[in-house]
C-alpha cells in the first residue's frame, strides 16, 4: 500500500505584530481602557490586511510606481539586475510601512482627541515605536516636545557606533 500524504494545509503566515510591547511591561503602565481600545483596532486592522495580502490573486495593480522602485534599487552600484517580482515585493512592503506609520499617528491624534493627524503625530509614532528606529534621523527634535535650547551639547549621545579617534604620535603641525 503506498503512503499518501495530505494535502498541505493553509497557515496563517502573517502574523500580526504584538502592540506596544514596551509600554505593557514597564513599571509605570496603568491600564487605560481607551488604549485598550486602540489596541484591539491595530490587531484588527492587521488581521483585516494579512486576510486581503493571503487573498491577493491580481498583482498587476499597485498604488506606488514599480518603475520608479525599480530605478531606485537599480541606484545601488552593486545592483545590475532585477527580478520582476522584487519591485512589487517591495511595493507592497512600503505600502504596509505607510499604512503602519499611519495608524500608529491616528492612535496619536486620537490621544490628543484631533481628527487630523499633524507631523508631530508621525514624529511621535516613530520615536515611540522600536520598529521604526531606522527613521530617527529623519525626525527633527523640535517636533517631539524637546526644543534644541533645553539640550545641553554635552549630553548629546549619537545614535550610530563612532570609532574612537586614533590619534597619530609625531609633532604638531606649526611645529618646527
Amino acid at each position: 500500500m503506498e503512503a499518501t500524504n495530505p494535502p498541505p494545509q493553509a497557515t496563517n503566515t502573517c502574523i500580526p505584530p504584538p502592540y506596544p510591547i514596551q509600554q505593557q511591561y514597564a513599571p509605570h503602565y496603568m491600564y487605560d481602557p481607551q488604549e485598550d481600545h486602540l489596541q484591539h483596532q491595530l490587531n484588527n486592522c492587521w488581521a483585516r490586511l494579512c486576510q486581503e495580502i493571503e487573498e491577493t490573486t491580481d498583482f498587476n495593480t499597485h498604488s506606488l510606481p514599480l518603475d520608479k522602485i525599480e530605478k531606485i534599487m537599480k541606484d545601488d552600484g552593486d545592483v545590475h539586475m532585477v527580478s520582476a517580482e522584487a519591485p512589487v515585493l517591495f511595493a507592497k512592503a512600503c505600502e504596509l510601512l505607510i499604512h503602519e506609520l499611519t495608524m500608529k499617528a491616528w492612535v496619536n491624534a486620537d490621544k490628543s482627541k484631533r481628527d487630523l493627524i499633524q507631523k508631530c503625530d508621525i514624529e511621535a509614532a516613530i520615536t515611540n515605536t522600536d520598529e521604526f528606529d531606522f527613521l530617527a534621523d529623519v525626525v527633527p527634535i523640535e517636533h517631539v516636545g524637546i526644543s534644541r535650547r533645553d539640550i545641553d551639547p554635552t549630553q548629546i549621545v549619537p545614535y550610530y557606533y563612532m570609532p574612537p579617534h586614533q590619534h597619530v604620535i609625531g609633532p604638531p603641525f606649526d611645529a618646527p
